[in-house]
Order: C-alpha cells, then structure tokens, then sequence
C-alpha cells in the first residue's frame, strides 16, 4: 500500500509541475484495450449508463463513479467544446489531444465543494491512494475492489472568469469529457497510456 501510495504522490506532482512526457508509440493501441475504465454516472440514487458515448441527466447534481481494482487514478478533461472529445475518438495521441496539453488542475482533497473544472487544455487529476488521501468524495471497499464516487453539483470554467456555477443555472447542454489511465516507467519520467474513455454528459431539457 505504500508504494502504490508513494505512486500516486509522483504521479501528482508530476502532473502539476508539467514534469511529464507522455508516450503513446509503439504499441499503445494494444495497451488501450487491456485496461477498460468501469465507470457509470449516478443521479437520484438511479445508475446512469452510458449509451453510445452518451449520458443524459437532468440539470442536478450528479456523481462520477469509478471502479478500481486497487487504489489508481484517472487524467479526465471535462469542457464546452468538442475539440478533445473529437479528438480522443479519431485515436489522436493522447499528448495531442488539446484538453490534455497544459499541466494537471490543483485540486482540494476529498471534493468538499462537489466542484469539477472545465478546462479545454488542462485535465483533472482523481485518484484514490488510501482512506488519507484521495479526491473522491466517498469511496467503498468491497471483494473486487474499490468503489469511488465524485460528486458534481457546481462546475468553475477556466477559460472564463473561473467562477462557481451550481449546475442549474449552467446554459451549457453538453459536457465532453475524455478519460484517460496511464502507467509511468521506473523512473517516473514517462507516462505511458493504458486506457481511454470518453463520452459525452447531455443535460435533460
């Protein structure tokens, strides 16, 4: 458990100093499909699937949940604009996709506000280390692993004045968001793409 939390540590702060280099040649399209990012949306107590990189809620607040086989992490870019998610689906590498260009959003532990950035060139970084130490909201343990939920109630868009929205008076309709898990080398100096996900949040009219 150390380790993988001393892990994560280099794996943070790596990604807020911009300290990365991200390697998607070789054989990252075999790497992208033997680690599949299990995660569903949920609202009102109701699990929300998504259905053809598409998930429909209503304008409310809602929860992001992972499952994780053990303590891991995920880079997800959440924006307005389709540029990442477009890109993301045509198979550009991830060092290429725009959302994930700049380094990674500073983030409070444990989501105490239910908040989530909207960048186009800056992923958020949400990892579960240990019971200390996570940016998951609220998080289970059962036999198969780890069950961490994110809760959304309000959104704070970096390209605009970096204010608090709650969800309800969002005008957007869509959020793109592009997931992705990487790997690091021994060294921690290289990032290397395990898996990737991406799907589009269309508000309920």
């Amino acid at each position: 458990m150390t380790a993988l939390k001393n892990m994560i540590k280099n794996i943070t702060a790596a990604i807020l100093t911009g300290a990365v280099v991200l390697s998607c040649g070789g054989g990252q399209k075999k790497s992208l499909q033997q680690d599949f990012i299990d995660l569903y949306l949920e609202q009102d107590g109701r699990i929300i699937n998504i259905i053809d990189d598409t998930a429909m809620i209503n304008r409310k607040q809602f929860r992001f949940v992972f499952s994780f086989r053990q303590p891991d992490g995920i880079l997800l870019n959440a924006s307005f604009e389709p540029a990442s998610y477009e890109s993301a689906a045509s198979g550009t590498p991830v060092e290429n996709i725009p959302g994930f260009s700049n380094t990674g959003i500073a983030e409070e532990p444990f989501n105490p506000e239910y908040q989530m950035f909207i960048s186009n060139d800056s992923p958020n970084y949400w990892y579960y280390a240990d019971e200390t130490d996570s940016r998951f909201d609220s998080v289970t343990k059962d036999e198969t692993g780890f069950k961490c939920r994110r809760t959304i109630s309000s959104f704070i868009e970096l390209q605009g004045k970096a204010e608090k929205k709650e969800i309800s008076k969002l005008k957007h309709d869509t959020i793109y968001i592009v997931i992705s898990m990487i790997e690091w080398n021994d060294d921690f100096t290289k990032m290397i793409e395990r898996s990737r996900r991406y799907f589009k949040i269309k508000f309920i009219p």
